[in-house]
């Protein structure tokens, strides 16, 4: 799947406005459990300001790979 062809941006743009809700809405729920529990959310941890959580990459990966969302050539090929 190429991403750069015209249908498949105008596909993935119209995508944009929901990804975005919800990566927000989700950063929004792991800062609010992580602020009442550090180890609430396993892999991941505040940094010292309190604004941003950090993550492990590997496990991050693995995640998205078990929910089968994406495969590994897709996701390389765009990273």
């Amino acid at each position: 799947m190429n991403w750069l062809d015209d249908d498949k941006l105008a596909e993935a743009m119209q995508l944009v406005p929901l990804c975005e809700a919800f990566v927000k809405g989700v950063k929004s729920a792991v800062k609010a459990k992580l602020e009442e529990d550090p180890e609430a959310v396993p892999g991941y941890k505040l940094r010292d300001g309190g604004k941003m959580t950090t993550y492990e990459a590997k496990e991050v990966a693995n995640i998205v790979m078990e929910a089968n969302v994406i495969g590994w050539d897709d996701l390389l090929e765009h990273m």
